[in-house]
């Protein structure tokens, strides 16, 4: 049993986003789309969803800092900006891949 303790529970965060991700599945299912399409799908929406999340509380950040950082004023918002950029990246990257999905879908649900 020495394996078990490397096994951790998950957290809140990751346990809510399985959480809507399965959701947003199920309305695929339910709506009719076949299933081939639906788990991808419904994970770049959850993707898009937490990472817009993050890139709000990264702005509220930003914010409420005003360039006050334990760095410096350059410093804090630099670092602040370049989170920013990552955060605006992975919602692109998705926003991309789901571009097409959604294309598809639409495509299946009209007919």
């Amino acid at each position: 049993m020495a394996h078990a303790k490397l096994i951790r529970k998950p957290t809140a965060a990751v346990t809510d986003y399985f959480s809507t991700m399965k959701q947003i599945e199920a309305v695929l299912k339910q709506a009719g789309l076949p299933g081939s399409q639906t788990s991808l799908l419904a994970m770049h929406l959850a993707e898009i969803e937490e990472a817009s999340k993050r890139y709000a509380d990264l702005l509220d950040s930003l914010r409420a800092d005003g360039g006050h950082g334990a760095n410096g004023a350059n410093d804090s918002v630099l670092d602040e900006l370049v989170e920013i950029q990552v955060a605006v990246e992975h919602i692109v990257a998705h926003a991309k891949a789901v571009s097409k999905l959604l294309d598809k879908s639409i495509d299946v649900l009209d007919n």
